[in-house]
């Protein structure tokens, strides 16, 4: 695994170089979602392309250089059933789930597990909900947003007492 995240990283300043274009590239894209995108300069503006793309109706760019069925992103529009309790919108008055705080997840896998799932908005911003795995490989590269924002719920939203008669 540490083999295949130096790779990564080799890749991704082989394709983040300066005689690169900086149309988002599939591969670009793959690379930044992997890591903490919004913390490495060159990855913000390829990352913000493609959320503007998608917004326009575009596709996710593909990457014929991710290395196998393994290591892949895929695209997510949130809904009620996908959205993290502490991102999801309810109707004040009735209670109804109204909506998703962001527009959508990435999933990404690497060497075929679940790597981490990027919450995006379309005005750019992020939350990242990394595995165990990533975040024993990343270390201090992982953006603790999503951990932050699910703590701050979990308190707000104590689970109830167990039921301890007649219930």
């Amino acid at each position: 695994m540490r083999r295949f995240i130096a790779g990564l990283l080799l890749m991704l300043s082989a394709l983040l170089s300066p005689s690169t274009s900086m149309a988002a590239d599939g591969c670009t894209v793959l690379l930044c979602l992997a890591g903490n995108w919004s913390a490495i300069p060159a990855c913000v503006p390829p990352v913000r392309e493609v959320l503007r793309d998608l917004m326009r109706g575009g596709p996710f760019p593909t990457c014929a250089m991710s290395g196998g069925p393994g290591n892949s992103a895929s695209l997510s529009w949130a809904s009620q059933a996908n959205c993290p309790e502490m991102y999801s919108i309810y109707n004040a008055e009735s209670g109804a789930w109204e909506s998703c705080a962001y527009a959508g997840s990435f999933n990404v896998r690497v060497d075929g597990a679940d790597w981490s799932t990027v919450w995006w908005s379309y005005g750019g911003d992020s939350s990242t909900r990394y595995t165990p795995i990533a975040k024993a490989q990343l270390g201090s590269m992982v953006d603790p947003k999503y951990d932050a924002d699910q703590a701050a719920w979990d308190a707000a939203h104590p689970p109830a007492p167990p039921c301890t008669g007649d219930c």
